[in-house]
C-alpha cells in the first residue's frame, strides 16, 4: 500500500518513477472532484491533477473515485470524472444526461441516510432546516451598493475589451463569490488586493526609473502590510514586513497563469477554495480597473464597522441551540468557532461562547 498527496505524485520526476513501476492493483482518489477538466474558450483545459489520474488511471487495474461533490453542477466536469472511469461510456456530456441510467454500473451513491454505526443504529442525526430572513443595515447597503458598482464595471470592463480582459471578470467573479460569503471576507480580500495593487505600482515606477514614486510607492505598502499583519515598529517587525514585500515583488513579477485565476474563479468551485479565491485576487494585479487603487480605497471607507447583520442572525440561531440542546454543546461550540473563523476576524467580536 502507497498513500500520498496529489500534488507530492503530480511532479514529473515521480510521475515517470510510478509509470516505470509494476501495475497497481487499485488506485484509489479521494476527494476525486479536485481532478478538474473544464471548458474554457470552447477548448477543454486539464488541470495537472486531472492528468495525473488520466496517466496512473491506465497504470492500474482497477480505479477509486471518492467524492461528496462529484457533479458541483457541472455536467461536462461530470462528465470528464467519468470518463476516467470508463472513457467509452459516453460520447459528450448531453449523451450523459440524456442516458444518465448507463451510470448505474460504474457509480455508486450512498446517503448519510445509508450509514449506520455497527449495532444499526443511526449514525447521523436528521437535519432541520430553518430559513431565517433579513434585512441589511443602512451602512451595509451602502457598502453592498458601491462594493456591486465596483463590480459592475470590472465586468463592463472585461467585456467590452473582449479576450485580453477576460482575466479581470475573473477577479470581478472571485470578489462577487467571496461577497456572497460574508463581508469581512470581502474587506479582507480588498485590503490585500490594495496592498498589491500598491506594490505593482512601485514595479512600475521602478521599471521606469523613477526612483522617487517608487520609494513613496513602496513606503505606502510598507505601512499597508504592517496595518494589515498587525505588526509594529521595532526592528524585528520591520524585518518582517520586509520579507513579505519582498515575496508580493517575486510573486507580482513571476504573474498569475491564467488557468488558475479561472479555477479560483469558477462558480462550481468550493466553500473551502475560498482562501485560494482570495489569494488570487491579490495577485492578478496585472488585470485592474482604472484608478482602481482609489476606488478600493473608498470602498473601504464606507465599510461598516458594526459585526454583520447576517452573522448577528447566525450567532443568535446557535445561541437558541446552545440553550435547547444542552447534549450536544459541544458539537454547537464547534460548528461557532468553525462559524465564527469562516466568516472572518467576526472572534474579536463575539465572545468566547454563544450565551
Amino acid at each position: 500500500m502507497f498513500i500520498a498527496s496529489v500534488d507530492t505524485l503530480k511532479r514529473r520526476a515521480r510521475v515517470k518513477k510510478l509509470l516505470e513501476a509494476p501495475r497497481w492493483d487499485l488506485l484509489v482518489f479521494d476527494e476525486a472532484h479536485h481532478l478538474t477538466a473544464y471548458k474554457s474558450g470552447g477548448k477543454t483545459k486539464k488541470t495537472e491533477n486531472y492528468k495525473l489520474a488520466e496517466v496512473l488511471g491506465e497504470h492500474t487495474r482497477d480505479l477509486l473515485l471518492l467524492s461528496a461533490t462529484p457533479h458541483q453542477g457541472d455536467h461536462f466536469r461530470f462528465w470528464k470524472l467519468v470518463q476516467l472511469l470508463d472513457p467509452t461510456l459516453f460520447d459528450n456530456e448531453r449523451e450523459m444526461v440524456e442516458q444518465r441510467h448507463r451510470l448505474n454500473p460504474i457509480i455508486f451513491r450512498r446517503t448519510k441516510a445509508d450509514a449506520c454505526c455497527a449495532d444499526g443504529s443511526t449514525l447521523f442525526a436528521r437535519r432541520w432546516v430553518h430559513t431565517e430572513s433579513f434585512v441589511m443595515s443602512d451602512v451595509e447597503r451602502s457598502f453592498y451598493q458601491a462594493l456591486n458598482e465596483y463590480l459592475a464595471d470590472g465586468f463592463a470592463l472585461a467585456k467590452q475589451q473582449g479576450g485580453k480582459a477576460q482575466a479581470l471578470g475573473f477577479v470581478m467573479t472571485i470578489f462577487q463569490k467571496i461577497a456572497a460569503s460574508s463581508f469581512a471576507a470581502v474587506h479582507r480580500t480588498l485590503r490585500r488586493r490594495l496592498i498589491a495593487l500598491t506594490v505593482q505600482e512601485g514595479l512600475m515606477h521602478d521599471a521606469n526609473l523613477d526612483i522617487e514614486a517608487r520609494d513613496e510607492t513602496f513606503s505606502e505598502a510598507h505601512e499597508q502590510i504592517r496595518m494589515e499583519w498587525g505588526l509594529g515598529g521595532d526592528r524585528m517587525d520591520d524585518l518582517e514586513i520586509d520579507r513579505i514585500l519582498n515575496d508580493l515583488k517575486r510573486r507580482l513579477l513571476k504573474k498569475m497563469d491564467e488557468e488558475q485565476l479561472a479555477l479560483a474563479s469558477d462558480t462550481f468551485s468550493e466553500e473551502l477554495e475560498t482562501a485560494a479565491a482570495e489569494d488570487a485576487a491579490m495577485s492578478a494585479v496585472a488585470y485592474a480597473l482604472p484608478e482602481e487603487r482609489m476606488r478600493i480605497k473608498q470602498l473601504l471607507q464606507l465599510f461598516p464597522t458594526i459585526r454583520e447583520t447576517k452573522v448577528e442572525k447566525l450567532l443568535g440561531a446557535l445561541s437558541v441551540l446552545w440553550e435547547q440542546n444542552p447534549k450536544e454543546r459541544v458539537v454547537i461550540f464547534a460548528t461557532y468557532l468553525g462559524t465564527v473563523e469562516m466568516l472572518g476576524e467576526e472572534i474579536e467580536k463575539t465572545g468566547s461562547s454563544p450565551d
